[in-house]
């Protein structure tokens, strides 16, 4: 079965971060998440001990590409070393998001790798039951997507 649109794989992703108490139901948009700090605060929901991470990320940066970058930069990273060090997984076949262009331009397909890192942390971490349940509660039209991003 081949993969939905990297546009439909970020939106249902989006969905999927609204779900999350830290951001209290509120939905965003791609270029909301550019500057990393929502991400920030969901990782840090699903490992706190982790991904305490907003004292080393810029706030306040408005349209400043160059600080949105630093910011998913130091994301990525942190992202990439609870990968190898907690949860012991390879991701060398994995495409690795671009930080410049989500930060830059609000890349949808380089967001969606981004947050499919995010779900990946999610789905296996120490409350993995608690996330798959909102995996599953996702509406029925966003349902089929959030498959093909799981299995991915």
């Amino acid at each position: 079965m081949p993969l939905d649109s990297a546009t439909d794989i970020c939106d249902s992703l989006l969905v999927w971060i609204s779900t999350f108490e830290v951001v209290g139901g509120e939905s965003y948009s791609a270029d909301d998440l550019t500057n990393g700090l929502v991400i920030s605060s969901v990782l840090n929901e699903i490992a706190p001990a982790w991904f305490d991470l907003r004292d080393g990320l810029k706030e306040n940066i408005n349209d400043n590409w160059r600080l949105k970058v630093s910011n998913l930069r130091k994301l990525k990273n942190a992202i990439m070393d609870y990968y190898q060090e907690v949860l012991e997984l390879d991701l060398v076949e994995f495409p690795m998001p671009d930080c410049n262009l989500v930060g830059e331009r609000a890349d949808e397909e380089h967001l969606g790798r981004l947050l499919q890192l995010v779900l990946g942390c999610a789905v296996h971490c120490d409350e993995k039951e608690e996330h798959i349940k909102k995996i599953w509660a996702w509406k029925s039209t966003s349902r089929p997507v959030s498959c093909s991003v799981f299995r991915s």
